[in-house]
């Protein structure tokens, strides 16, 4: 249950009223000065219920805590542990956690190995081009987008079987809390706790955070984990810090250092919290335990952690690195089979990369763009990007293989901010071409599926199976996910190429067995590439070529792997849209130390062996 104790250590007086007219319950609920325990510390300044007072609270009710201040002013806060708000900027609405009815006991998350992650922006995933759109039960849900109440946790749900469908195993939702505004992606949270209120299927009556529960409950059903982008980098928005802002006093503001939180381009993402403050730094702790205990996500996506490392430096173990550090190891004794990913920038070098990230900072695995290191190789007349493939191939020393996400596509790759910037691209539009372009379809298909074969956990982002294209907006209805073009062509056939691949990614031992290994046959040189994944006596052969002329009889010394071999997968296979050009029919046998093969162009194929 809620405990309705809320940290405002500069206030003279707290109550508990009602939220919708801000008046005095019945009997006057006023708080009390008590303390909090952290890292066996008693904290003062928090306030609580009376002993022997009871909430007066019921599932749905609406609230405020009125603080007075120092001063003698008046002011209107939210519950920062509420489970949900009314909007960005309106009152909590009180949610019994025990009074949903989970099932998903029987759940087993997949293996971080065997992970195949599907990102989707649950705000944009349903309303255009599936009005006619038919569950298996011949439901129809005329589904309605509008730019300013955003698709919900409800509408997500009724297209699980289309997910299932694809054989992913694990959703990444971006972020679910309660961000400033209604009309964005979520990477402006003003709580860590309550869940964004235009999700729910009645805006803003608290229906949010139990749809969000039904749609991780139903998805556990269908065997798919769910993880969750978390933003700690920073509260509320530049030039607006949210609910939390002078939370109690018009002078100290307690959640926050006064360090601003950049963003890549170098400009402010928001202020970033004071993570040298107990109270602030279990704040943020508590929030991921309730991701994981109450709303049974099995990971989490930690956004931009290169922003918090470096937050309040002076501060030795109450540094954003040394408090991230913490927080992330006792995640990992209480949760060892929930996944926890950084968005770190410093990908593969200096004193504190992803590497570190995850040799230090305890985490399991690091976003790695392997979509831009593939586009610096395949645009046309492209020269000295040799080291850029192999690090996409290969990029790093790292424990354990799955310790990178390998995204071909996300949400930041492909979205379109509304302004003059540079417009991102889905891959089908990144090399100045269409869905419907030779050239394009045949570098998507080429980065799309070299994503799965490479050592890491290979994710991709909504509609990227069906060939999306153009830029991505969540604001605009004709920027949105388009279910018109999962039937026209391209889009059936790179859906059949991401379900293969999906398959061939939980099906293949060298790909998700602990353990397996990664040997260069041929380093990026002359247009062509070639590796190997192994696992005991499975091994896969994976050769590509990026440079536009098609390779045939080409020899490649398979370095002692001997037996015989069969294709498993080609990008440019026709039934995913190509030329065919490939090794069907081809069953080489490499006792001799080699076996000769085609690879098509701006693509690759890859080989298996059938028997030693």
């Amino acid at each position: 249950m809620n405990t309705l104790t809320v940290w405002a250590p500069n206030a003279i007086g707290v109550e508990l009223v009602n939220g919708e007219d801000k008046s005095s319950f019945s009997t006057p609920v006023n708080l009390v000065k008590t303390s909090v325990t952290y890292k066996n510390v008693a904290m003062s300044g928090y306030w609580g219920l009376p002993g022997g007072v009871s909430s007066p609270l019921k599932d749905g009710d609406s609230y405020w805590f009125k603080i007075t201040f120092a001063t003698n002013e008046v002011h209107y806060r939210i519950d920062p542990y509420a489970r949900a708000l009314q909007h960005s900027q309106s009152f909590s609405i009180y949610k019994d956690p025990e009074s949903f009815q989970w099932t998903d006991t029987q759940f087993v998350p997949p293996t971080f190995d065997e992970m195949v992650i599907y990102q989707i922006f649950q705000g944009a995933y349903a309303g255009r081009g599936d009005a006619d759109w038919k569950d298996p039960n011949g439901n129809n849900y005329h589904f309605e987008w509008d730019n300013k109440r955003k698709g919900d946790f409800n509408q997500l749900k009724n297209k699980l079987d289309y997910i299932q469908s694809l054989g992913v195993n694990t959703i990444e939702l971006l972020p679910v809390n309660e961000y400033n505004g209604d009309d964005y992606i979520g990477y402006s949270p003003v709580s860590y706790f309550a869940i964004e209120s235009s999700y729910g299927t009645v805006q803003g009556d608290g229906s949010s955070y139990d749809d969000l529960k039904t749609f991780i409950n139903e998805a556990h059903a269908r065997n798919i984990a769910v993880i969750a982008d978390v933003v700690f980098n920073h509260i509320g928005a530049v030039g607006d810090s949210g609910a939390l802002w002078n939370f109690d006093s018009v002078t100290q503001n307690i959640y926050f250092s006064g360090e601003e939180a950049s963003n890549q381009a170098g400009g402010s993402f928001g202020m970033a919290p004071d993570w040298a403050k107990y109270e602030v730094q279990k704040y943020i702790e508590d929030s991921c335990f309730y991701y994981f205990e109450e709303l049974h996500f099995d990971g989490l996506r930690f956004d931009f952690t290169s922003q918090i490392i470096n937050r309040n430096s002076g501060s030795g173990q109450n540094s954003g690195k040394e408090v991230l550090r913490d927080i992330a190891w006792k995640l990992k004794q209480s949760f060892p089979s929930k996944i926890l990913i950084c968005e770190h920038w410093d990908e593969i070098g200096g004193d504190e990369s992803a590497q570190w990230m995850i040799s230090y900072e305890n985490f399991d695995a690091h976003w790695f763009n392997f979509r831009k290191r593939l586009q610096n190789v395949l645009w046309p007349f492209a020269s000295g990007a040799e080291n850029d493939l192999a690090v996409a191939i290969n990029g790093g020393n790292y424990q354990k293989s799955y310790n990178r996400v390998n995204y071909a596509n996300n949400h930041d790759e492909c979205w379109w901010d509304g302004n003059n910037s540079p417009q991102k691209f889905y891959p089908v539009s990144e090399f100045n071409g269409w869905r419907g372009d030779y050239w394009s379809q045949k570098k998507a298909r080429m980065m799309y599926a070299l994503s799965f074969f490479v050592p890491g956990v290979p994710m991709f982002f909504m509609g990227d199976e069906f060939a999306m294209e153009g830029t991505f907006n969540d604001s605009r209805f004709n920027n949105i996910l388009n279910w018109e073009l999962e039937k026209a062509e391209p889009g059936p056939s790179f859906k059949r190429m991401f379900i293969k691949l999906i398959d061939i990614k939980k099906t293949y031992n060298p790909l998700l067995q602990p353990g397996n290994t990664f040997t260069w046959l041929h380093y990026p040189a002359d247009g062509w590439f070639a590796f190997k994944r192994k696992w005991n006596a499975d091994v896969l052969i994976v050769a590509g070529n990026y440079h536009g002329q098609d390779m045939y009889h080409y020899v490649l010394n398979t370095q002692g792997e001997t037996g015989n071999w069969s294709q498993i997968f080609n990008s440019d296979g026709q039934e995913f849209g190509g030329d065919g050009v490939g090794n069907y029919g081809n069953n080489p046998n490499s006792n001799q130390g080699t076996i000769s093969i085609n690879i098509p162009k701006n693509g690759i194929t890859v080989m298996g062996r059938t028997s030693l």
